[in-house]
C-alpha cells in the first residue's frame, strides 16, 4: 500500500509541468557542470525550426525553439515590416492575438543593442504600450539577421521559477539567431510569390490592354470617317455592325478577365 501510494504521488507530480520544471532545475543545477547539453539543446532547437511546416506555421516554430530554452510556456513574435518602419506582431503561442507595432528608433527597441542583447522586461526602464497585452511578459529576445534586427520574441514567465544566467542568456542569442534566418527564409519566401503573382497579373493585362487598343483603334476610325460620310447609308451600316463586334470583343474580354480574377483569389 505505502509502494502504490508513493508511486500514485510521483506519477500526480510529474504530471504537473510546474513540478517538471523544478525538477529539471534542481537536477541540471546539483548534479551537472554546464546548465545545457549545448549539443542535445541545439539539435532540438534545429528540430523545431525545421518541423513540417504542415504542422506548426513558421512564427509557431520560432517562438516554440526560443521558448524551450527558457522553459516558458507562450510567447508572442514581432518582425520588422515591409516598410522597414516598425516591428508589428506577427503570430502567438499559448498567447492571445492583438495587434500592435513598436516604432523601429524607439527607447524599447534600442535596449537591443542591434540584437547583442535579450531585456528582461520586469527590469526594463522602458515599457510599451503592448506589455499590457502580455500577460506575464519576462523577456524579449531578438532576431538578428546579417547585422540588422528582423525582429523579436516576447516570452511569459514560466511555470517554476527560473534563474536567468550568462549561460542562459548566451544559448537564447544563439538560438535567436538561429531562428532569424528561418523568419527571412519566410519573407523572402513570401516576396518571391507576391512577385510572380504580379508577373502573371502583368502578362494577362498585357494581352487585354492589346485587344483593348485595338477595339479603341476601330472606334476612332469610325469617329474620324463619320465627317465625310454623312448621309451615307451603307457607311453606317458598315459601323453598326464594327460597333457590335467591338461590343462582343468587349464582353468576352471583361468574361474572361472575370474567370482569370476568380481562379487567382481562390488560388
Amino acid at each position: 500500500a505505502l509502494v502504490l501510494t508513493g508511486l500514485t504521488a510521483l506519477l500526480v507530480l510529474l504530471a504537473s509541468g510546474a513540478v517538471r520544471s523544478r525538477l529539471q532545475r534542481f537536477l541540471s543545477e546539483n548534479f551537472f557542470t554546464h546548465r545545457y547539453d549545448y549539443r542535445k539543446q541545439w539539435l532540438k532547437s534545429i528540430e523545431i525550426l525545421s518541423a513540417n511546416r504542415n504542422k506548426a506555421a513558421v512564427q509557431t516554430r520560432v517562438i516554440t525553439a526560443i521558448a524551450d530554452v527558457a522553459d516558458s510556456p507562450g510567447g508572442t513574435l514581432w518582425v520588422r515590416d515591409i516598410d522597414g518602419a516598425a516591428f508589428c506582431w506577427a503570430g502567438s503561442w499559448n498567447c492571445p492575438a492583438f495587434a500592435a507595432s513598436e516604432a523601429i528608433e524607439s527607447r524599447f527597441i534600442s535596449l537591443f543593442q542591434g540584437g547583442e542583447w535579450v531585456i528582461e522586461l520586469a527590469s526594463s526602464p522602458v515599457k510599451p504600450e503592448w506589455m499590457g497585452e502580455i500577460r506575464n511578459a519576462w523577456l524579449a529576445v531578438p532576431l538578428p539577421h546579417q547585422d540588422q534586427l528582423i525582429g523579436f520574441v516576447v516570452l511569459v514567465r514560466p511555470r517554476a521559477p527560473f534563474d536567468l544566467d550568462r549561460e542562459t542568456f548566451d544559448l537564447l542569442r544563439i538560438v535567436g539567431r538561429q531562428a532569424a534566418a528561418h523568419v527571412a527564409e519566410q519573407q523572402f519566401a513570401q516576396a518571391l510569390a507576391e512577385g510572380r503573382q504580379l508577373y502573371d497579373y502583368g502578362k494577362r493585362f498585357a494581352f487585354l490592354v492589346h485587344d483593348l487598343k485595338n477595339i479603341a483603334g476601330q472606334l476612332s476610325m469610325i469617329v474620324q470617317n463619320s465627317r465625310y460620310n454623312e448621309g451615307n447609308f451603307e457607311f453606317y451600316q458598315d459601323v453598326l455592325q464594327t460597333v457590335h463586334a467591338a461590343h462582343d470583343r468587349m464582353s468576352n474580354l471583361l468574361q474572361k478577365l472575370r474567370l482569370r480574377t476568380g481562379e487567382a483569389i481562390g488560388a
